[in-house]
Formats: C-alpha cells, sequence, structure tokens
C-alpha cells in the first residue's frame, strides 16, 4: 500500500483544538497553559498520602460550572468522597463508584471531563490477566474518550522510588503525565508539573497544601523570592499583550495579533474568540477578513 503525504498547512484542525477546557484559577491556568483537550487521556500520579484526590476534586469543582464533571471511584465509597468533598469545599462535584473499564466507557458519553482512581484497580470482564487487563483497559478507555470528546483523567500510584506503578505503556500512550510531590524542605508544599504533554508545553507549578485542601493560588518555589506579587501565566500575558494590541491600533484582524504576538494564526484566533468570550473584545465579519475592536464596556473601564 502506498503511502500518502499532506501537506500540513492542507490538514483541517479538530475544532475541539480551539476549544479548549480551561479552569479559573491563574495557577490552574499556568499549569494547563491552553487547557484540558477534549478526547485526550491524562495520568495523575504521585505516592500515597500527597493529595491526588484533593487536587482532582479542586480541578472538578472549578470545571464543575461551566463543564460537565465526574469522579468515579473504585478506591473509596461515595460517602468516603463526600466527606472529603466538604472539607475542602467541593461541593459541586458528581462523585460516583466504577468496578470495570466499561463503567469508565459509558460515563465518557455524557462528560467533558472525567477523573478515574485508580486506574490499576479497574477490571475488565472475563479478564484475569494483570497485563492483559491493563492494555485492554488504556485502549478502551482512549478510544471512548477520543469517540466522546471527554478529557479523562486516570490517577496511578507511584512506588518509593517516584515511578508510576504498571507498566511503562501507560505512560507512553497516554497524551500527558501529571506529577504531584511533596517538597522534603517544604512540608506543606506540593510541586505539580507534566513530565510530557502532547497537546501543551511542559509545565510546573507549587501550590500550599493545608487542611481545607491545596490553596489554588501560585506559589514560589523554594529558594525563589515569596513576597513577590504572583506572576501572569502565558496566556494571561498574551491576553494582556493582544488587548494592548488592540487599544493601540483600534480595530485589528487575527493576522495582525499572530504577527505582533509571534503566535500562529490558529492560536491568535483562540485568544480573540477567549477574549470574546470573556466580554473584552467584539468580532465584526467572518474568517480571514474579520476584524476586531474593544468591547463598549471594556473601553468604559479604560
Amino acid at each position: 500500500m502506498n503511502i500518502t503525504f499532506t501537506t500540513a498547512a492542507n490538514i483541517a484542525i479538530p475544532d475541539e483544538f480551539f476549544n479548549r477546557i480551561r479552569p479559573k484559577s491563574p495557577a490552574l491556568q499556568e499549569l494547563l497553559g491552553e487547557g484540558l483537550l477534549p478526547g485526550s487521556v491524562i495520568t495523575l500520579s504521585a505516592k500515597h498520602g500527597t493529595g491526588k484526590t484533593q487536587f482532582a476534586l479542586q480541578l472538578l469543582e472549578e470545571l464543575a460550572n461551566t463543564y460537565r464533571v465526574g469522579y468515579l471511584s473504585n478506591e473509596e465509597t461515595v460517602e468516603q468522597l463526600a466527606f472529603t468533598c466538604k472539607r475542602i469545599n467541593a461541593f459541586n462535584v458528581p462523585i460516583g463508584n466504577c468496578v470495570t473499564v466499561s463503567d469508565v466507557a459509558r460515563a465518557t458519553k455524557n462528560l467533558d471531563v472525567l477523573v478515574v482512581d485508580s486506574f490499576s484497580k479497574l477490571q475488565v470482564a472475563k479478564v484475569k490477566s494483570t497485563l492483559k487487563t491493563e492494555r485492554i483497559a488504556l485502549k478502551n478507555i482512549i478510544q471512548a474518550a477520543k469517540t466522546n470528546k471527554c478529557c479523562v483523567v486516570l490517577i496511578t500510584h507511584n512506588t518509593k522510588t517516584g515511578q508510576s506503578k504498571g507498566t511503562s505503556q501507560v505512560q507512553h500512550d497516554v497524551d500527558a503525565t501529571l506529577y504531584i510531590e511533596k517538597l522534603k524542605d517544604e512540608p506543606t508544599l506540593r510541586r505539580v508539573w507534566f513530565d510530557k504533554n502532547r497537546f501543551g508545553a511542559p509545565s510546573e507549578i507549587h501550590l500550599e497544601m493545608t487542611a481545607s485542601g491545596l490553596i489554588m493560588e501560585l506559589r514560589a518555589a523554594p529558594g525563589e523570592e515569596s513576597d513577590q506579587a504572583p506572576k501572569l501565566s502565558k496566556t494571561q500575558q498574551l491576553y494582556a499583550q493582544v488587548l494592548d494590541i488592540i487599544t493601540s491600533e483600534g480595530t485589528v484582524s487575527a493576522s495582525v495579533i499572530a504577527d505582533r504576538c509571534t503566535v500562529d494564526y490558529s492560536r491568535a484566533q483562540v485568544l480573540l474568540r477567549e477574549l470574546g468570550a470573556m466580554g473584552r473584545v467584539v468580532k465584526h465579519g467572518r474568517g480571514r477578513d474579520a476584524s476586531y475592536e474593544l468591547s463598549q464596556e471594556l473601553v468604559a473601564q479604560l
């Protein structure tokens, strides 16, 4: 069979690449960059007691008002999860129990983001082999996520040496690998970072763990100045740059934004679309001929 090549410029990018799932807190925006990609699969790994469950529940709580979210556990009862949710003020997260991979696949049909805790304890009907179960589970979950445009976060556990349990196939096949670790010299501080991210730049943040959960505010890493104001995320910096350009020029096109911000055209469109959704800019026209100007509400504030 002959191999057919297509020039990248002639390939249509699916809409979900430009309609990311984005939390509101600056800390999570810094970590997730453009946001969670619908249909992607992510592993969240950490040692026991590090805060995986709390982080996942708090992420879903941030998204619950805008997106359809769910948390499925095969390690804790719904009563145990509800107790944790009340302690960390995650009151709006739908929670449930699951046993099989089929449970997970069905749940993706009605959700935008699904957390599964934990991947290693999922079962496949009539399959006893651990390795075979892992392989089938991974294949079926990835397929269900992509088919139903649901971002699935699989919680896995780390060994004492810091390695994620299970075979390396899991880390290879998923789209992103997210880790949480305690810092030796800062017992209340958690380092959260991407080791791999197919749809965004690897990034990391530091969060403080309290009795009421993680404080979703950027914290300085050990050795950095801690009295500085929290830095803006890369996306927030681009928002500010785009607004400055429009303020200066009056009206601009996506091509101008792409050139002035040194981003590709698709990224410029996403930035302008998101600023429009925030009520900061107004779009006139369609396609490459479209122009953008500041909204009257924003002009009134300036």
